[in-house]
């Protein structure tokens, strides 16, 4: 891998190829997902892959082994209004950071600049400028009106073609499927996520009890009240059979909510049956979910398509989630677990307790979710779907050319 903030001297790749991230993290499904496009695309000699980011992180540093030149291009991403300072920091960059990107991808002759999600629309017109076409990936649903217009008028403006990661966020998008592509994530690592392998028990897992375990940060919007109300119905029908797993850690700016969990777990009188785990690196979380029972996924909003949730199914745990967007098209009802009505809490504390008094009903939902995840989330179908479009998108672009030479 390269650093670097001149001109490069590459190799006579055919296809000049830069992904975009506003994230330089590794704990979410963006970064995770835009990582292995950089590894794939990296080693295939067509392309000459680039990698934008605003600082490093351990995304970049993942990619040390790998064929990709990193530009780091200090920028502020996309905040919310109500985020004052933050908000106010990324309108001031905005101007600079553009200026800067569209000269690097200029410079470089990029071909094609594949954004990572929702948050990088902002910088769309940076590779316009910089004449590349525009592949928008979307991971997430657009709920708000307001938002979802004014995405399907920019990318509309901007992008050739936006990938969804599930016909929910294509639906929520608010462009017409023409412009879209559903293409389902590539699902977990299965080299990791192999429950075959032997692993550690975490200290903090009791292991005479069942385990029910959430992975999500502590934010309003992942649902945690539905999560610790589940808990207390399940407790007070099983008392003492039950150890409720949470694996996420107190946010900045976000430190009201955790507080506020930990305090209704008092007010339930079931904090001795929570162990808090706090944010674990990924590469750790398989262990945790070799030694979970069932899995549960309660967000308060519509999920893009629930990547922990493809991960647990991976290493056989039943799963109990909201239907929340693209959630039911990860898994199917009643066979790799249950899909229960949004919000619905006491909907999934049964099902929870008809799961965790029966060992059998639980191997064999989990075996079944294994067998499907494998079978519908594929790293090579995931891949080649996405270099058909960057293809399509520049045989498109050679006809355009040909009409504008006439």
């Amino acid at each position: 891998m390269e650093h670097h903030k001149g001109n490069l001297n590459h190799g006579g790749a055919s296809i000049k190829l830069c992904f975009f991230s506003s994230l330089a993290s590794f704990d979410t499904g963006m970064p995770i997902c835009t990582f292995k496009l950089i590894r794939h695309f990296s080693n295939n000699p067509e392309y000459e892959v680039h990698l934008i980011v605003p600082e490093p992180g351990e995304l970049v540093a993942r990619l040390q082994n790998e064929k990709v030149k990193v530009e780091i291009i200090p920028f502020s991403r996309l905040r919310s209004a109500r985020r004052g300072a933050d908000f106010f920091r990324f309108c001031v960059g905005w101007p600079a950071a553009v200026v800067r990107i569209s000269g690097y991808l200029k410079r470089n002759k990029i071909n094609i600049v594949h954004f990572s999600d929702f948050i990088d629309a902002p910088f769309y017109p940076a590779a316009k400028l910089g004449k590349a076409e525009i592949v928008a990936h979307l991971r997430l649903c657009i709920e708000k009106p307001l938002q979802r217009w004014f995405f399907s008028v920019w990318a509309g403006i901007f992008a050739r073609k936006v990938v969804c990661i599930s016909n929910a966020v294509r639906k929520l998008s608010g462009l017409r499927d023409s412009k879209t592509e559903v293409v389902p994530d590539p699902g977990p690592d299965y080299s990791l996520f192999d429950p075959s392998r032997a692993y550690p028990t975490h200290p903090a897992l009791d292991e005479r009890k069942i385990h029910l375990t959430t992975i999500a940060k502590f934010l309003w919007v992942k649902g945690h009240d539905f999560f610790i109300r589940m808990a207390a119905l399940v407790e007070n029908s099983l008392p003492g059979a039950v150890q409720f797993v949470i694996v996420g850690d107190r946010q900045k700016g976000h430190e009201r909510f955790f507080d506020e969990i930990t305090c209704l777990a008092r007010e339930l009188d079931i904090q001795k049956a929570i162990a808090i785990i706090g944010q674990v690196p990924h590469d750790e979380i398989p262990a945790l979910l070799s030694h979970t029972d069932i899995f549960v996924h309660l967000p308060r909003y519509q999920e893009g398509l629930g990547g922990v949730v493809g991960e647990a199914m991976a290493m056989g745990v039943p799963v109990v989630a909201f239907d929340s967007g693209g959630v039911g098209e990860c898994f199917r009802d009643q066979k790799d677990g249950y899909l229960i009505p949004h919000h619905d809490f006491k909907a999934a504390a049964d099902k929870v307790i008809s799961l965790a008094k029966d060992h059998g009903l639980r191997k064999k939902m989990g075996g079944s979710a294994m067998a499907y995840v494998r079978e519908r989330f594929s790293l090579s179908r995931h891949m080649g779907a996405v270099e058909l479009i960057y293809r399509d998108m520049l045989k498109a672009r050679v006809r355009s050319n040909h009409v504008d030479a006439k």
